[in-house]
């Protein structure tokens, strides 16, 4: 539940801040035209996310040629698109998003809002649309409970951000619809709203196009860069602009703010942009609360002249409303940033790493003479002359029990292999299995209470069936009770090592 949770925000909150913003924007400018454009843009971002969640599930039918959907080369294109019309829309916010304005200027900073919000959904909204058809994993089912909370989640986190979206665009047009707010406390006009809605959009246009290069100097580094794309920025090093923004500061010159290494802790191995994606969400949640701030500040005051008592009641009202407004938005943005680094790290929590436990390794000679031996004598001697043996009494508790042998002796070097052992609920039976399963490969298992757990996709393990094939269960090891033992064959575990390599 809590992984899905966060995953909404870190995926759509940019995306959806700098829509609302611009939206409202669009709507100041342009009126209804505007509010017109920017609802035919997110439609179009919307479907062409849609089209792109299909062709990634089924890209036999629309890549045959291909074996999966070139999702990098996708999303290349997508960025130089959205690169290409955030330079013209961030002038042309700057000399036209003003109160007397051209007419012409204000429509073409509605449109280039507009195509800049369909790139931006058909870029980010596609994996979140989809999220549900992944949450079905192993043998559980739509109505498993392991299914229904992380719908939860995946809900809960679609319903902050509409909740944050909501009232962050009646903030942004409060400040440029109600004039009142401009004046001062005798009711005199000082200036208009529509240099707030200006400044954040101008702030958000760059800080877009500066996410949007780092990404694909990213892609630079990794990959040959095609000879017709300039680097765009020439005078700045590339190094020290990846560092900024898409690798991790706490590991590339230390934190850019107090706190910051402990969230980095333990993430590295996350990748890319995802690594810094935390910073760049707060700076963009720091842009977004210039226009609630400034409401709340400028609703701390009547600042109209009132003839009556019910007028006076009515500005004390509109400004109440407007500092609610304001503070819904921070406390959305709390949540969201809690999602994002105590949630997340509660999900990416390493899970406890079983102990390997000891167990005795008896080759049986042609005289029938029981000798030990080690790991590393295995290779020595006849495989089917030898057998693990485990005390029952060892694995009786019903916990989840983990061994792994090394016959190579190096911990760098195959073969190796881990097997687990537990004794199944209200039962004398055991269920022995390789740490391993055909679905999520070597991952692994660990027992959180009462429950066993695979380490990649989380699905809780029924415990009975551990033994048996099929799902996200351990891949089966054969075995049998003899002699107080649990007694598997070393053939059987060198059979397994392959699922380790």
């Amino acid at each position: 539940m809590l992984l899905h949770m966060y995953k909404v925000p870190e995926a759509l909150f940019i995306t959806v801040t700098v829509i609302t913003v611009l939206f409202a924007l669009a709507k100041t400018n342009s009126g209804k035209t505007g509010r017109i454009i920017m609802l035919s843009g997110i439609g179009l971002g919307l479907t062409l996310a849609l089209l792109r969640a299909v062709t990634h599930e089924f890209p036999a039918v629309f890549f045959p040629d291909r074996k999966a959907v070139p999702d990098t080369q996708i999303n290349l294109i997508l960025w130089y698109i959205a690169m290409g019309i955030l330079i013209p829309l961030h002038v042309l916010i700057a000399v036209f998003s003003r109160e007397k304005g051209s007419k012409a200027g204000k429509l073409a900073v509605s449109v280039l809002s507009g195509l800049l919000s369909a790139d931006l959904l058909a870029y980010k909204a596609w994996s979140v649309i989809w999220s549900p058809r992944d949450f079905e994993m192993g043998d559980n089912g739509i109505l498993s409970d392991v299914f229904l909370l992380r719908l939860a989640g995946w809900l809960i986190g679609l319903i902050l951000l509409a909740v944050y979206v909501r009232f962050l665009y009646k903030c942004c047009m409060r400040l440029s619809e109600d004039r009142v707010l401009w004046n001062d406390t005798e009711g005199n006009r000082q200036c208009s709203g529509h240099w707030v809605l200006r400044l954040t959009a101008a702030l958000m246009t760059f800080f877009l196009f500066f996410l949007l290069y780092g990404m694909v100097l990213q892609q630079w580094t990794v990959k040959t860069r095609p000879g017709w794309i300039p680097e765009l920025l020439p005078s700045l090093n590339a190094e020290t602009f990846l560092k900024f923004t898409v690798r991790n500061n706490a590991s590339a010159g230390g934190p850019l703010f107090p706190g910051w290494k402990w969230y980095m802790a333990g993430n590295h191995a996350r990748g890319g942009y995802l690594e810094n994606g935390v910073l760049m969400l707060l700076l963009c949640a720091v842009m977004a609360m210039i226009p609630p701030a400034v409401l709340f500040l400028r609703s701390l005051r009547l600042r109209d002249i009132w003839r009556n008592a019910a007028q006076k009641r009515r500005l004390r009202s509109d400004n109440r409303h407007n500092r609610r407004w304001s503070a819904i938005v921070l406390v959305s943005l709390v949540c969201v940033m809690l999602c994002l680094t105590v949630v997340y790290e509660i999900c990416n929590r390493p899970p406890p790493v079983p102990e390997g436990e000891t167990y005795s390794i008896i080759y049986t000679d042609e005289n029938g003479a029981e000798h030990e031996i080690s790991a590393t004598d295995v290779k020595d001697y006849d495989a089917s002359r030898i057998e693990v043996r485990i005390p029952v009494n060892q694995v009786d508790d019903y916990n989840l029990h983990a061994f792994e042998m090394n016959r190579s002796g190096s911990p760098n070097k195959a073969p190796r292999v881990r097997w687990i052992v537990i004794r199944k609920p209200n039962s004398a039976a055991y269920g022995v299995g390789l740490d391993a399963c055909d679905v999520c490969g070597s991952a692994g298992y660990y027992q959180r209470g009462d429950t066993v757990v695979c380490k990649r996709c989380d699905v809780v393990m029924n415990t009975n069936t551990i033994g048996l094939a099929g799902g996200c269960n351990p891949i089966p090891l054969a075995f049998r009770v003899e002699g107080g033992c649990v007694v598997i064959a070393m053939e059987d575990l060198m059979a397994g090592e392959k699922e380790f390599k």
